[in-house]
Order: C-alpha cells, then structure tokens, then sequence
C-alpha cells in the first residue's frame, strides 16, 4: 500500500512542473486539462458512532467530461479513533455555465480509500456543485465498502460498509 501512495503522490508531484499556474481560465481553453484543489467537510456514522472527515483535494481536470481527484483526509470524532489517509478518484462529470458565470457541475465516479488496513476501502461518490464567481459551494453522498474492517474491542466483525455526506468548498484557482 505504500508503495501506490507513493506512486499517486509521485505522479501528483511530477504534473505540477508541466503545468501553467493560472488564477483565470484564459477563453478557449476551458476544457484544457489542468489542476484544481478544494477542501471539504463530511460527516457520517460507523459501528454506531459519529465522525467528522476533513479534506485536501487536488484534482487532474482531464477533459470537460472527466477528473482524477486525489484528496488528503484525517477522520475524527469522539470515541473513534482518528485514521488519516488518501482518496483517489476517477470521476465523472456533467457541467453548464452561463454567460454570467454561474454554473453547475454534476459528478460520479468509482475510487479506493488508501489508509490503514482495517480502513481501507473501495469508493463510490456523486455529488453537485453550484459556481458563482470562482467559488463553487456543494454537497455530495460517499459510499465505501471496507476491505478488511476488523473487529470491534467486544470481538464482534466491524461493519464492512459506510457512507457519508459531505460539503465541498471550492475556488479561487488552477494550477
């Protein structure tokens, strides 16, 4: 598992250099690819107790129609414990804007939680953004689907599966 962390931070690392830092899109070139980042908020219960997630995006805009987001995460909350990891996702988009520069955009898309064995998980997500004026402000829904979840302190097999809203805020810039 360290070893694909790694490779996904590498990879993550080495696009930046060939990137343009941009803070607007020049017109035309909306749907060049390019690196975007967010933070987020999400909340959800596991095995009957409350967390709060908090979370660093950066996402690798291929085309219009699709990204790769990779998002730093740290889980937290009373009576769990906390678990940091990283999200990778392909996901899958629908977008419209209009002239006055507020939009929409519409996501799906399958991915896997690296963090600590018992954390560990196969994704999927869909949610939807609102953009006004470079900020973006939305929700969204988590699947995950642990692979190897262990066992509660009783000795009963933790949950394998789990979800979570979450609340994204966005803007400001690209890479």
């Amino acid at each position: 598992m360290r070893q694909i962390f790694l490779f996904l931070f590498c990879s993550a690392l080495l696009g930046l250099p060939f990137s343009k830092a941009q803070t607007r899109i020049p017109p035309g070139l909306e749907n060049a690819s390019r690196w975007t980042y967010d933070i987020g908020l999400s909340t959800g219960s596991y095995n009957s107790r409350n967390y709060s997630e908090l979370n660093l995006g950066l996402n690798w805009i291929f085309s219009e129609y699709i990204l790769w987001r990779n998002s730093a995460f740290s889980r937290f909350g009373s009576g769990i414990d906390s678990v940091l990891g990283l999200d990778s996702s392909a996901r899958f988009t629908l977008s419209a804007k209009g002239d006055s520069g507020l939009g929409f955009n519409f996501f799906l898309g399958p991915g896997y939680r690296f963090s600590n064995k018992e954390n560990s998980a196969v994704l999927g997500e869909t949610g939807l953004t609102l953009r006004v004026a470079g900020i973006s402000v939305g929700a969204g829904y988590k699947a995950l689907y642990y692979d190897n979840p262990g066992t509660n302190p009783d000795g009963t097999s933790k949950s394998r599966t789990d979800s979570n809203i979450f609340l994204i805020f966005a803007g400001g810039g690209a890479f």
